[in-house]
This record gives C-alpha cells, structure tokens and sequence, in this order.
C-alpha cells in the first residue's frame, strides 16, 4: 500500500509536469519526490523488522533500494528533460538535427571549457551565481546518490572500483546522448565529468569503515 502511494505521488508529479500551462517550484517537486522516496524507506525499514531470515532480508531491502532508486532515476530525468524551471525546453525549435548550430548549440567536447566559462562569468558578473551552482554544483551532486545505492544493490559486483566507473560512465554517456538528440540542455564531456566527480566521491566515501558501517546500520 505505502509503495502505490509513493508511486501514485510520483505519476501526479509528471502529469503536473506535462500540463502545458502549468508550472510548479521545483521545490515543490523535490519535496513530493523527498516524500515518495521516504515512505518506501519507512516501509523497509517496517517489514525488516518482521523478517528474522538472512537472505530474506537481503531480498526484501534489495527490492525496495531498487524502488527507491527508481524513483530517483524518475525524479532526476523529469528535472534534465521536463522541468520548465529549470528551463528544459528546446533551446531552438529551429535548429536542423546534426546540423552545424546543433553541434554549436548542444555539444561541448572540450574537458572543463564550460566549467571555466562559468566560472569566468560569475567573476566577470556576466553569468548569475544561482546559474553556476545549479551547472557546477548541481552537476556535481545529480548522480552523487548512485555511490551509494548502486554499491547497496548489487555489490558483489559493483563493489571493484573500476566496475562501478564504468557503469557510471555508461548511464551519464546515455543521458548526455538523449540531451544531444532531443536537443533539451546539451551534451557537455564537463556534465560527464561532474557527475562522474560527484557519483564517485559518494562511492569513495562509502569505503571509510565509519561510514560504511553508519550507512550500514540505517539500512538494516
């Protein structure tokens, strides 16, 4: 029952991001999606409790990390491909698709050139500082929760360092790609490189035995 609510919060979230003439804060979204994604952690946490099976157990937070995950994933898409406060749409409808202005407008293959043309910006007072943060800082934090939940999930794979940098690789090269052809925010190898920064910090962290001991104990 709690998993239907919380996925019955997220379907309203994206009709409310398909109505036309409809906006909402994305704080707002933030906090229905916050909320989705603690109800199924309170549900876990509940039916733990009632299982006393080792490997039961294992499944059981297995199968709600993945939704909790899964909600993420959704949550995430909606704000890089849906979301009109963060401006999403097509930068311009009359852009040809592989055209030159395509390429110009919604690529960059040049490591760190955006990062310093922002950074070149706030400090010229041409670009706003909310701006940097939400392509810098923002970038750095979007994939940050997969250092986590993926290690939780499948970590007898995905606990070898290299394995989870190369899937990392593969799911932010993806989204890069599907900006590239809808033409929605733009296929930057700096996106790849804060989100892969970000998603590894997290993942480096969860190997300090504190830490990975703490994260442990919530998770039980």
């Amino acid at each position: 029952m709690v998993i239907i609510i919380s996925l019955l919060l997220v379907i309203c979230s994206i009709i409310l991001d398909l109505l036309p003439n409809f906006v909402y804060s994305s704080a707002v979204k933030l906090a229905i999606y916050v909320l989705a994604m603690l109800l199924v952690f309170i549900d876990m946490k509940i039916k733990l409790k009632k299982v006393n099976n080792i490997g039961e157990k294992t499944n059981v937070r297995k199968k709600y990390l993945i939704i909790i995950l899964a909600i993420y994933v959704v949550l995430l898409s909606s704000l890089l491909f849906i979301d009109k406060g963060y401006r999403r749409e097509k930068w311009q409808n009359t852009v040809s698709f592989l055209s030159q202005e395509h390429f110009k407008l919604h690529s960059n293959f040049i490591p760190f050139k955006t990062i310093v043309n922002y950074i070149k910006g706030a400090l010229k007072d041409t670009v706003g500082i909310k701006t940097v943060l939400i392509n810098i800082i923002g970038n750095i934090i979007a994939f940050a929760p997969f250092g986590i939940f993926i290690p939780l999930i499948w970590n007898k794979y995905y606990l070898k360092f290299k394995n989870f940098i190369l899937l990392m690789c593969v799911i932010i090269g993806i989204v890069e790609i599907m900006q590239f052809i809808t033409m929605i925010g733009a296929c930057d190898i700096d996106d790849l490189i804060l989100n892969l920064f970000g998603a590894s910090i997290v993942y480096g962290l969860l190997r300090i035995p504190r830490i990975k001991k703490f994260v442990d104990k919530i998770v039980q």
